[in-house]
């Protein structure tokens, strides 16, 4: 039995398109996006949302996306030449009466989602938190009631404003907005507790306040391992990194192979002063997560301090391959080629990793090694004011002192 009816079509994700019962071959991502139009019951399928459901975290471009709009147009145009609306500037749509599934086979598809979104978050990189967020928004707007879709936004918004692809205060207020609406559904929500407690300590300030969020989302689940990394922040922020450390060691006792949470031990470690130890917590790491670019930010740190300069900037110069889109990592170069003494250099990668980011990410550390401590301090006190999450280590980073 098909899923969907459609202008004398029927289609199912088991069994794809037919006409008159005959089967009507599609491309994969083809398929795919007759399945996201359907879905929106005639609504506007914007091109994030398209780039977000067919590409995941890869490159998309436009062209790519109208390359699969126009494939699409060209199977159903002989039945019905003028089914598929183009809205330009926005998307696309069916033009048509689209009988679907039941509200609970919906559902399923909500449901399915949330996995594309988490799949796509998982990785940690800007440009697949924000394509997450554009499948999740997505979500929402058929079920605004549905509590983990504005959960894990929540998430994704803290994940974009630590790599600095968010404004803090952007970020403050979407996270508050996100995690409120997963709460008022349903108040226990432990994900939603903790996003909105770390929102509220890191990036505005309201530590007791956030605080005790965190702390009734870790009564609501012991087992959970990013309730344990947002309450990492809290104790770097409270200068106590023994007891971040024993929060990063819980959440990895819960999951060994989060790269996140491998890179701020070595990283805490690292604060600690425990240089040769955080270096071979990094190694290992990366033996386990090859792909954790964020570890190799570890590691362009302990190269430097080092003085192996030439160590450094390879490492930094991998980050840049591996992560062409994410401007964090020309950050890191900038960092190695000033601690190598090559100043203009390091100022014109600076400039590159600050081009389309919300905030001056590397600019206290790069300005301070290159000597213009007076510049270095007022980038420092920006992001004090702004609320940037990273400030809260400024008081043990080895790369200040």
């Amino acid at each position: 039995m098909a899923d969907w009816a459609f202008s004398g079509f029927e289609y199912s994700d088991r069994n794809g398109l037919a006409r008159n019962g005959v089967n009507i071959p599609l491309q994969p991502k083809v398929r795919q996006l007759l399945a996201l139009l359907l879905r929106a019951d005639g609504a506007v399928v914007t091109k994030d949302v398209i780039a977000a459901s067919l590409w995941r975290a890869e490159a998309c471009s436009d062209d790519s996306i109208a390359r699969i709009v126009h494939q699409l147009r060209k199977v159903l145009s002989p039945y019905d030449d003028d089914l598929l609306k183009t809205v330009y500037g926005s998307g696309v749509r069916l033009d048509c009466d689209v009988k679907g599934p039941p509200v609970g086979r919906l559902r399923i598809a909500a449901d399915e989602m949330i996995r594309v979104a988490r799949e796509m978050s998982a990785g940690h990189s800007a440009r697949g938190l924000r394509r997450g967020v554009k499948a999740l928004q997505f979500a929402v707007k058929a079920f605004p009631d549905y509590a983990p879709a504005w959960q894990l936004m929540a998430d994704a918004i803290a994940g974009l404003v630590v790599r600095g692809a968010e404004a803090p205060e952007v970020a403050a207020l979407q996270i508050a907005e996100y995690s409120g609406r997963a709460l008022a559904l349903n108040p226990d929500d432990p994900g939603a507790l903790a996003a909105a407690g770390w929102a509220l300590a890191v990036l505005r300030h309201r530590w007791e306040e956030g605080r005790r969020l965190l702390d009734q989302a870790a009564a609501a689940t012991p087992r959970s391992w990013f309730v344990h990394y947002y309450r990492m922040w809290l104790c770097v922020g409270e200068r106590d990194l023994d007891a971040a450390l024993a929060e990063i060691e819980a959440g990895l006792a819960l999951c060994p192979l989060e790269h996140i949470l491998l890179a701020m031990r070595a990283f805490v470690v690292l604060c600690q002063g425990r240089v040769d130890e955080a270096d071979r917590l990094t190694s290992e790491a990366l033996c386990l997560r090859s792909d954790a670019d964020s570890l190799l930010s570890v590691r362009i740190i302990i190269a430097s301090l080092r003085g192996d300069h030439q160590a450094a900037i390879g490492f930094a110069e991998e980050a840049v391959r591996s992560q062409p889109q994410e401007r964090w990592t020309l950050g890191y170069l900038a960092y190695a080629l000033a601690r190598a003494g090559r100043r203009d250099d390091a100022l014109k990668a600076l400039r590159a990793s600050n081009n389309g980011y919300s905030f001056p990410f590397m600019d206290p550390v790069v300005h301070l090694v290159l000597g213009d401590t007076e510049r270095a301090e007022d980038a420092r006190s920006e992001l004090d004011t702004r609320g940037v999450p990273w400030r809260v280590f400024a008081w043990c980073e080895p790369r200040y002192s």
